[in-house]
């Protein structure tokens, strides 16, 4: 199940749209997730892969 969808620019970081699922059982960790989701738009370059799954507990990001 996908609990949230972020995509930022690769340049800066800067995110340019985002939507999450609402679930009281995961509301705490999903705000947890965002803010890794925001940092790792910063350490990515334009020499990143094109493609990568990032594991961070029970979630993935891809």
């Amino acid at each position: 199940m996908v609990l949230m969808t972020m995509i930022a620019r690769i340049t800066d970081g800067l995110p340019l749209a985002a939507t999450m699922q609402e679930d009281e059982q995961s509301g705490k960790s999903v705000l947890e997730y965002q803010n890794q989701a925001k940092m790792l738009f910063r350490k990515l370059t334009a020499q990143s892969p094109t493609r990568l799954t990032i594991e961070t507990g029970p979630y993935l990001f891809q």
